[in-house]
């Protein structure tokens, strides 16, 4: 850390520092208020990549209202979705892939997270195995590679992998041994259990989850996710609200969450609605949850197109579809909608 002083240019310092990126800011008076003003810089190229800005008026100023200043900064530039990591991204996906550092490989997992597209995820599991490989006392590794597997079980990428379930749970205890507050590792824990229908340990996951976050957007939108399938649907709600808020920039099966908590009350037009904000179309859930919702409302046409695409990208479906669906939903009324609109294929 560096104290800057009025003089120097705050990328300037960066720059000597050899820092890839500055965030500095300002605060200026305007009458009976305070405008502050942050932004992010990407050194090399002297290009703000993130501003924002604030206005506190002056009944506001105390020190809470300047702490949930500074917890929305930090949010969305360091959030795992936030700023910083995209441009982080951005950069790592122009270097050759042996140069990529751990961070930067572990990273790469991420934009497979925002599409859970099966082609994205052979590149992204093996960068993390090999980020592990590098540094076997890698927690986030470790909580990355244990979310892989644990996605390669319940999305059934490669059914030959009749292990996947069993290694994601090895990983994501390697990942806790390493270092116990890793929310990442919670979070990928959360999901095993969720897979094998352990309503007690997806609780305690997502419990641990929130706790370890101190606030990340990430780590709270999947305790809340986790909630959501479990049948928590109010803190579920309470949770997923207050990430989004925080960073909008979050991957897309979070509005999944969002379309079984509008089920559990029998909300379907919320349902229906929510399914509006998916943007996942490479992964069958956000064609077959889209599906579930427009049969419910009675959207026949449409849901023979959204259940198409869902059997087009897992094939599986025709002939298991109660063993897909309940390795992410263990509630009896939601498998229920979701397999019937399956057999409504038929």
């Amino acid at each position: 850390r560096a104290l800057v002083d009025s003089v120097q240019a705050p990328a300037d310092l960066a720059s000597r520092l050899h820092a890839d990126y500055c965030l500095s800011g300002t605060i200026r008076k305007q009458g009976r208020s305070l405008r502050v003003t942050v932004q992010l810089t990407d050194v090399a190229f002297g290009k703000i990549i993130w501003a924002d800005t604030h206005t506190v008026n002056e009944r506001e100023l105390e020190l809470r209202r300047h702490d949930l200043i500074v917890k929305r900064v930090a949010s969305k530039i360091g959030d795992m979705y936030g700023v910083l990591a995209t441009a982080v991204l951005r950069q790592a996906r122009r270097k050759p892939r042996e140069r990529l550092t751990l961070c930067e490989a572990v990273l790469g997992n991420l934009r497979y997270q925002s599409q859970l597209a099966d082609g994205m995820f052979t590149r992204a599991f093996h960068d993390a195995e090999r980020a592990i490989a590098a540094d076997p006392e890698f927690a986030w590794g470790w909580a990355a590679l244990a979310l892989l597997h644990i996605d390669n079980f319940v999305l059934s990428i490669d059914p030959r992998a009749s292990d996947a379930a069993d290694r994601a749970l090895f990983c994501a205890r390697q990942a806790l041994r390493t270092d116990a507050d890793c929310g990442l590792a919670h979070f990928s824990l959360g999901v095993y259990y969720l897979s094998q229908g352990n309503i007690e340990g997806v609780a305690r996951s997502a419990n641990a989850a929130v706790e370890a976050s101190q606030g990340s957007p990430f780590e709270t939108s999947g305790a809340g996710a986790l909630f959501a399938m479990v049948g928590e649907s109010g803190r579920s709600r309470t949770l997923l609200k207050r990430a989004v808020a925080l960073n909008p920039r979050l991957p897309g099966w979070v509005h999944w969450a969002g379309a079984v908590n509008a089920w559990k009350v029998g909300d379907h037009a919320s349902a229906l609605e929510i399914t509006q904000e998916f943007s996942m179309p490479g992964c069958f859930w956000d064609h077959l949850l889209r599906a579930s919702a427009e049969i419910a409302m009675g959207e026949t046409t449409d849901r023979k197109r959204s259940l198409n695409q869902a059997m087009n990208l897992r094939p599986q479906l025709s002939s298991q579809p109660q063993e897909l669906v309940s390795r992410l939903i263990p509630d009896r009324e939601v498998q229920k909608l979701i397999v019937d609109t399956v057999a409504s294929s038929s």
